[in-house]
Parts: structure tokens; sequence; C-alpha cells
């Protein structure tokens, strides 16, 4: 399936239902017909896009900014203690954006990180290469 054939691009075209929560001309948030708490929504660009890294920056800012408004509509309207944003990008190849209510601590979870601390040296070396900086 390509990104233009997504679930979430025949939301989009009103091909599949959805509860659509708000929308504009560049996005569209709805509700999660599988989520993980109540309230969880999807915040969606209208252009089919794989990855959100992939968005042009007006797009990547338009979609956070849609993210804002549901989660501040969430927060007045459900009362949850935080909102979670979450992008992983593997469920469905266009992106999207998570907003979930947290009501409990654990409702969503961080990936169990392993024990070991980095040693400083290696994450100056990771710097250098994000940086562009030749090996030292």
């Amino acid at each position: 399936m390509s990104s233009s054939e997504t679930i979430f691009s025949k939301i989009i075209a009103g091909d599949v239902p959805a509860l659509i929560l708000y929308e504009d001309d560049e996005t569209m948030a709805f509700l999660d017909h599988n989520p993980v708490t109540k309230g969880h929504c999807l915040v969606v660009p209208k252009k089919a896009v794989d990855h959100i890294d992939e968005c042009d920056e007006d797009l990547y800012k338009h979609i956070f900014a849609t993210a804002h408004k549901v989660s501040k509509l969430l927060k007045v309207r459900l009362h949850p203690e935080r909102i979670a944003l979450i992008v992983h990008g593997y469920e469905v190849p266009h992106a999207h954006v998570h907003v979930v209510p947290v009501y409990h601590h654990g409702d969503v979870g961080f990936p169990k990180r392993p024990d070991k601390v980095v040693p400083r040296r290696e994450l100056e070396k990771i710097l250098d290469a994000l940086l562009g900086k030749a090996d030292k």
C-alpha cells in the first residue's frame, strides 16, 4: 500500500468514516478507533507524506499547531493530568501524531531504557558526528 492509499488518505477523502474532531485545509484530527486512553486522537496532514520528518517546514509546524489545538481541547473537556504527543511512524505509512490524554502515570510509557549509562566520551562522539565534526 503506498502512502497515497492508506487508511488515513481514505478517511481524508471521506471514503472511510471517522469521528472528526478538527479539520482545516492542511490537517485533520480524529478519534483513534483503538485508543490507548479516552480521547486518544490522531492528527494527520491531508497531503500524503510517509514520515513526519519528510514534511516541509510549514506543514510540520501546522501539524503540531493542530496537535496543540487538539491538546488544549482534550485538557479542557476531559481533564487528563497530561497530554502525550507520540510520533513513532510504524503503524500507517502516512505521517501522524498521536495526541493521548494521560489520566494516570503509566497510561503511556517510554520504552524501557538499558541500565547502562553511556560514557560521556561516547556521547561526545555522537555529538561530533551530528555536528559534522571530524573524528578526534
